[in-house]
């Protein structure tokens, strides 16, 4: 009985973190779209700051979606 209550705590901590990934990844993207509105600006300015922070949030919010869904499914 324990051995069953151990492993369903762990199935349910390894979804509970894939959540929070999966949340994390959403937000992050959202912010790299938002950042997205001054790229042009950014461009029209001859700097490259906004456009490579947006590809870093971009991206950062893409891995942890990722992990987050990889999370998810193989403690489901």
């Amino acid at each position: 009985m324990q051995e069953t209550i151990r492993t369903y705590d762990a199935k349910m901590a390894g979804q509970r973190r894939g959540s929070v990934a999966l949340a994390v990844g959403w937000t992050l993207l959202a912010m790299a779209m938002i950042v997205g509105i001054y790229v042009s600006q950014d461009v029209r300015e001859g700097t490259r700051f906004f456009v490579h922070y947006a590809g870093v949030l971009a991206l950062l919010g893409l891995m942890s979606i990722g992990y987050g869904n990889r999370l998810r499914r193989s403690n489901g």
